[in-house]
């Protein structure tokens, strides 16, 4: 393929599809999980586990990848071993495990990966490899010029010499931290996770039977393809903060009305049920994907690689995603027994985690959209530029100083 190739064919959008694996993973993890939490024979094969022992099933995919060590040459044969023989509870999760680590890893990397690309690191026309990051090829890919090698000597040495402490050592980096941590707090706290995993829950307390639950999960399943497509025409002509801030307050008020559905028109066993309120409710489920899909699930991988600089882009991922993965482990571990206790009381915990996030979206989270990587150093005061506007104000204020000194000595 040569190097200059341009559209369909060009590496820059190759490499983005293969990226995009991590985010197919994650989509089919779930949307195999989903299907499997409705299916009678699923539960009973498995004894019919209480509640806390259901939110453990996909609660798990995240708990493995925010440990700090797996042994994985030596535990993945033994666990697809025990997955394929036992027809116990316990192959399951060490297999929800085995797949959370490697989902949590490639959404973990990808983003870093793809923000390290440079366009002189994309190899040439023999290369049958992916190219490599700039951290490892920074030192060999300098087509031969003296200052690009040493530029990029520099380069890997400062990402090198960056320790994780140093994530914390100035207000710069923690706000930059904050900001591109926030972002995915707010995404798991929007509770599409406990919508995602648990809406077949959701479609058994409206009493719909098992095929009607399969038959609306799988249409859920295609409205956030569609929205994340259509994300694409707008996404860079709008404000990131606009988006963050629009994205929370529609998912506050979908939950809001989700939550005066069901406590207003209750199904219960044997009871007749309200098929409007039950389409209703559906819809602003489907809502919430859609919203989520288009709004504030893109910004969750466009905003750290842009508020994070070069050195601090891998440790402060790591981390990002760390806080990602552990608020999912809550919500989708506690989701099913808060259900099972509280019933439909439970949705206006995200109304209100969403009105909240939309606050602080709204008060404390800077405009990165179009920004050049010198303004994003401004912005979170790593260095103040200094404008043209600036200097011929600064030269004028020193041509009629140097005046009225003049007029003074005479």
């Amino acid at each position: 393929m040569s190097s200059n190739a341009s559209g369909w064919l060009s590496k820059p959008f190759l490499t983005s599809i293969l990226l995009g694996i991590g985010g197919f993973l994650y989509g089919y993890d779930s949307g195999i999980i989903t299907p499997s939490l409705a299916l009678n024979s699923f539960l009973t094969y498995f004894g019919n586990p209480d509640a806390p022992l259901r939110g453990a099933i996909p609660g798990s995919a995240a708990l493995l990848w925010v440990s700090p060590v797996i042994d994985w040459d030596a535990g993945e044969p033994s666990l697809l071993d025990l997955r394929e023989t036992l027809a116990d509870f316990e192959p399951v999760i060490m297999g929800r495990l085995l797949v959370g680590y490697a989902v949590g890893t490639i959404t973990g990397v990808a983003p870093v990966f793809g923000a390290e690309i440079a366009k002189w690191l994309r190899g040439d026309s023999s290369s049958l490899s992916g190219p490599e990051s700039a951290k490892a090829s920074g030192t060999t890919l300098t087509n031969g010029d003296s200052a690009s090698h040493s530029r990029a000597s520099q380069l890997c040495s400062s990402v090198l010499a960056f320790s994780w402490s140093a994530l914390f050592r100035t207000p710069a980096f923690r706000k930059r931290l904050f900001v591109g941590s926030f972002v995915w707090a707010a995404a798991m706290l929007s509770g599409i996770s406990f919508v995602q995993y648990y809406q077949t829950t959701i479609y058994a307390t409206l009493q719909f039977s098992q095929d009607q639950q399969l038959l609306v999960s799988g249409l859920y399943g295609s409205v956030g393809p569609v929205a994340c497509f259509l994300s694409l025409f707008f996404v860079d002509r709008v404000g990131r903060k606009k988006i963050l801030v629009c994205s929370s307050s529609l998912l506050s008020v979908c939950y809001l009305i989700i939550t005066i559905l069901a406590a207003v028109y209750p199904a219960s066993p044997g009871f007749p049920t309200n098929e409007a309120a039950q389409r209703g409710l559906i819809a602003c489920i489907f809502a919430v994907s859609a919203n989520y899909s288009a709004l504030l699930g893109p910004m969750t991988w466009i905003i750290p690689p842009e508020v994070f600089t070069t050195e601090l882009r891998a440790k402060a991922n790591a981390t990002v995603q760390v806080i990602h993965y552990s608020i999912s482990l809550v919500i989708t571990q506690c989701s099913p027994i808060a259900l099972a206790e509280v019933g439909w009381k439970y949705y206006i915990l995200f109304i209100l985690t969403n009105a909240i996030c939309a606050v602080i979206f709204a008060l404390f989270y800077p405009e990165t959209r179009g920004k050049s990587l010198e303004e994003i150093d401004e912005i979170f005061g790593d260095v103040k530029i200094v404008r043209g506007a600036d200097m011929n104000l600064a030269e004028k204020a020193g041509v009629e100083e140097v005046e009225a000194r003049r007029s003074t000595a005479e």
